[in-house]
């Protein structure tokens, strides 16, 4: 309920007038109505910086992660900032006669425009956070398959690496089958049984490589999520255990080799002492086997650098991949690309989100169209009514300034004046009595120029005397005042007792002494001024 008196606003209405720029002492003469219409418009113009602060929040919180108190804190400025903006377009526009051309003026143009292009900044980011499951899920999908590109790169690397393994490996084997065809001796039970041991001590070998490199393969799987034990990404149990199976093969293998070459050892040993008749069979024989050597040397130091390039592949596609979740998810900008590919793939979403930022355009717009349309009530009567008054008494206070300021120039000026001619007067009060001769003179002469006027003075002062005759003093000093108006009058104008003064002067050759005093010439001089 509205109250009708201004000292009994509430809080909370004396809030909305704040935010509606209203003056609550200018409306409280105004009806129930008028005082619903300035509080509602409150309402209207504070619902924006309402949307602001939700916009805000939710926007900083895309900045400062994991941090909502600091979200909070700059989305509550930015809500303020756009009250105050709100408030300041709201205040300053003014009505004019005409609501249609009010309507179509710059001044409501420009701030509808102003209001347009806030609102739309308030908007975006609050329909983002609505559609935000849509986002998240398009987000998911896309993610996937940019991943699944990520992997295809690198499993290509990858693949190549294996197949440079795989190409050193049989260059080994095809060299120990040369081996074995330079080997014509014959061969008793001891070189049979040797040759059976290494091809199977051989492989062996091959067997645990085999199963070495698919220990390999399942910890990337394991790692990267593929594996079809526990399909979980990361580094788990299974990973582990794999881990020290890969161990165990490496130990089981290089024991393998080690007999391997103690029978191959045996085996040469053998050979070379039943070829002993056969020098050239066994130099041949013996010189393949040390290619052999150095080749399965060689080529197992190469398999093993391309083994550990393998798996650095693999951990960095698996970087790669979840540094690409993390940023894809929470970046401002691609959750807002995410919204546009939305709404070109789905009409819906489309739609519902131009009507919701239409909808926040409306709530922006609706204050001002609310002050522009209506036509002036008795709150805008009473308020113009106020402004010119103001502006009246502000001018009529200034003109009044300016003249107080050129009366006390001029009060100022005549005083100063009138006392240097007193002063310098004073001092002829002794002079002797043919000094009224020539003071006369001189005022019948009218030469009332001031620089003509000092050096007279100081030219008689320099012959005075004392004068004892008091009748000779009364009538020095109403020359005195006469002269002392006179000289008000040529400075700045007769008044009408000087003119008959003057006029009544010139009448008598011999004017009668006027008795005037010091203080009593001195305060009618004061009194014209203030007049004036």
């Amino acid at each position: 309920m509205i109250r009708e008196k201004s000292s009994d606003w509430s809080i909370l209405e004396k809030f909305f007038l704040f935010c509606s720029g209203t003056d609550a002492k200018i409306l409280k003469d105004c009806s129930k109505g008028i005082k619903g219409k300035y509080i509602a418009l409150g309402w209207l113009v504070l619902t924006p910086a309402v949307l602001a602060l939700w916009s805000g929040s939710y926007f900083f919180s895309t900045i400062f992660k994991n941090n909502i108190s600091l979200s909070i804190f700059f989305g509550l400025i930015w809500a303020l900032i756009i009250l105050n903006i709100d408030r300041y377009l709201i205040i300053t526009f003014e009505k004019g006669s005409s609501v249609f051309r009010d309507i179509f003026s710059f001044s409501v143009i420009s701030r509808l425009i102003i209001a347009v292009f806030i609102a739309y900044v308030i908007a975006h980011p609050i329909v983002l956070r609505l559609f935000s499951n849509n986002i998240d899920e398009y987000i998911y999908s896309q993610n996937e398959v940019k991943k699944e590109d990520i992997r295809n790169y690198y499993n290509k690397k990858i693949e190549i690496v294996e197949n440079q393994v795989q190409s050193l490996n049989r260059e080994i084997n095809e060299k120990a089958n040369a081996v074995k065809g330079v080997n014509t001796l014959p061969e008793n039970h001891e070189i049979s049984n040797l040759r059976k041991d290494i091809a199977v001590s051989a492989k062996e070998i091959s067997n645990l490589r085999i199963e070495l490199n698919k220990s390999h393969e399942d910890l990337s799987d394991e790692i990267s999520g593929k594996s079809s034990r526990t399909g979980k990404k990361g580094y788990g149990q299974v990973a582990r255990t794999v881990e020290l199976k890969i161990a165990s093969l490496n130990s089981q293998i290089a024991k393998a080799e080690e007999l391997h070459e103690n029978l191959e050892q045996q085996l040469k040993n053998t050979i070379e002492k039943e070829k002993a008749n056969n020098k050239l069979a066994k130099d041949a024989y013996e010189f393949e086997k040390t290619e052999l050597a150095a080749l399965e040397a060689r080529n197992l130091a190469i398999i093993k650098d391309k083994q550990s390039e393998i798996l650095r592949i693999r951990a960095l596609a698996d970087n790669k991949i979840s540094g690409f979740d993390e940023k894809a998810s929470n970046d401002f900008l691609a959750r807002s690309n995410a919204l546009e590919e939305l709404s070109r793939e789905n009409y819906n979403v489309k739609k519902w989100s131009y009507l919701l930022t239409i909808i926040f355009i409306l709530l922006d717009v609706l204050p001002i169209l609310w002050k522009v349309i209506p036509r002036k009530d008795a709150y805008d009567l009473k308020l113009e009514t106020y402004r010119i008054s103001a502006e009246n008494f502000e001018t009529v206070e200034r003109k009044a300034i300016d003249k107080m300021k050129i009366v006390r120039e001029q009060t100022a000026l005549k005083l100063f004046h009138y006392e240097n001619v007193k002063h310098e007067m004073g001092h002829l009060c002794n002079h002797k009595s043919d000094l009224l001769k020539m003071f006369n003179n001189f005022y019948e002469s009218k030469v009332f120029q001031d620089h003509q006027f000092i050096e007279r003075i100081k030219q008689e002062k320099a012959e005075s005397e004392s004068i004892s005759d008091l009748d000779n003093e009364n009538r020095i000093e109403d020359s005195i005042n006469k002269i002392i108006r006179g000289y008000f009058n040529h400075t700045s104008g007769m008044t009408s007792e000087m003119v008959d003064f003057l006029n009544n002067d010139k009448e008598n050759e011999h004017p009668k002494p006027v008795l005037v005093s010091k203080e009593k010439a001195k305060a009618t001089e004061i009194k014209k001024l203030k007049t004036v």
